[in-house]
């Protein structure tokens, strides 16, 4: 079948969808380039360390977060007119429980056994959720459509995080500069996304409209159900690392972080398909109700682009690793390329949102988030001590089937989409479909 068929339906949504690939994939980039002079600078141990630390303080910050972020967009749509209180109210809730966290964590870890070099580590990290407060500002900019700022902020953020990672490494910081680079990045870029004309918002105004004591109580009745799928997400997608790292050691985590990083660099295309192609989707809804063969197109577009990629990494993966980590990485390679086919998964589960969205049945992603978090655990804890980072991939791999195959089966109303993503791999099937529709 050729790719103009498949994409005719989308092709002005397309276009939109490349220049906005375009734009972040540059950002990536520079993110990359400084992500293999670090790795390089480190070596697998350091980079295990680093990336131990980064990922456990990661693992609590839906506690931090409080299901807040989604929710103040939600009431700064709704209510325009208390736009200051209502950021100050989440503001402080998140700040409290962030500082609340990191207290109970930090307390933690100085008293286990844990090294001089990685209690530093995981306590300056730790900064980051009490900053998670600042998230209010970028809450504030996509409840009133601030794209622009929302782009700069994250545009030059990461240009900021990616030369100072750099300039660490060329001078030959120690590893916890590193850390101190994330937290450092973090409030560069809540400081643009801040709207000074709009909120005249500081620490010290603790004035009687700083604080809504009921808007507190409403919106903490309400994100409960968020922040149990938060925390259930976090483990789904984080926990890996950190199982790979207590059972077979920093060298192991090392490796297996960067091979899930290369693995999960292209995840930015689905992500900038479907969110160019929802509003068409929502066209077609709205005009007739029947969008399922756009869907089924763009289910069997991904899905090809993710089987291009893995079939890639088998046969150049090697090189690839050896290329650009260097010949201390190379027992990356057979875990990049297991991990790698996860991406076909990956890529169904995303577009598969969107149509939940549509159909308004995001009560049933608990479902799947929680099956695909218990079965990672559980494959990690039997394959991990057999087969460490290599291990940690097949486990994934294994979850991430559960999560969103095994798991649909049961769940009659999440019939459809697997029946596009099971059409999507029977390429005759799709031939004959095409014959028919012409």
């Amino acid at each position: 079948m050729k790719v103009a068929h498949i994409l005719s339906p989308f092709s002005r949504h397309l276009v939109n969808a490349s220049y906005l690939f375009g734009a972040k994939s540059s950002l990536l980039v520079f993110a990359f380039v400084s992500n293999v002079i670090v790795s390089r600078y480190l070596g697998p141990s350091g980079i295990g360390s680093l990336s131990f630390s980064v990922n456990t303080i990661a693992l609590f910050i839906p506690l931090a977060a409080l299901g807040l972020d989604v929710l103040l967009v939600k009431q700064l749509a709704e209510s325009k007119d208390k736009a200051l209180v209502t950021v100050k109210t989440c503001f402080f809730l998140k700040l409290f429980a962030g500082a609340l966290v990191q207290l109970l964590i930090v307390t933690f870890f100085l008293r286990s056994n844990t090294s001089p070099e990685l209690k530093l580590l995981i306590i300056i990290s730790s900064f980051a959720l009490p900053l998670d407060s600042l998230s209010v500002f970028n809450s504030y900019n996509e409840a009133y459509l601030n794209t622009r700022t929302i782009f700069k902020s994250e545009v030059l953020s990461g240009l900021f995080s990616a030369s100072a990672k750099v300039l660490s490494a060329c001078c030959s910081l120690p590893i916890y500069s590193f850390s101190w680079v994330n937290i450092l990045t973090m409030i560069v870029r809540s400081a643009m996304m801040y709207p000074r004309k709009i909120l005249k918002f500081s620490l010290a105004s603790f004035s009687n409209d700083s604080f809504d004591t009921k808007l507190a109580v409403r919106l903490l009745k309400n994100s409960w159900p968020l922040v149990i799928s938060s925390i259930t997400i976090s483990i789904y997608m984080k926990i890996d690392q950190i199982m790979v790292f207590n059972i077979s050691g920093a060298a192991q985590a090392g490796e297996y972080a960067i091979g899930t990083s290369l693995s999960t660099i292209y995840y930015l295309i689905p992500l900038s398909i479907t969110s160019a192609i929802f509003p068409k989707l929502v066209e077609i809804k709205n005009a007739n109700g029947d969008y399922y063969k756009a869907f089924q197109k763009l289910i069997t577009t991904l899905t090809r682009i993710a089987i291009l990629a893995s079939v890639f990494v088998q046969l150049f993966g090697s090189y690839i690793v050896g290329w650009t980590y260097g010949n201390n990485y190379l027992d990356v390679t057979p875990i990049l390329q297991i991990h790698i086919w996860s991406g076909i998964l990956v890529f169904f589960g995303i577009a598969r949102h969107r149509w939940i969205l549509l159909e308004g049945l995001q009560k049933f992603e608990i479902y799947l988030d929680v099956t695909g978090a218990i079965t990672n655990v559980l494959f990690n804890l039997v394959l991990i001590p057999a087969l460490g980072g290599v291990g940690a991939a097949i486990a994934t791999l294994m979850s991430y089937f559960c999560g969103s195959i095994i798991a649909s089966v049961f769940i009659p109303s999440l019939h459809p989409p697997l029946k596009t993503f099971v059409k999507s791999l029977c390429p005759p099937f799709q031939i004959t479909n095409s014959r028919n529709s012409n």
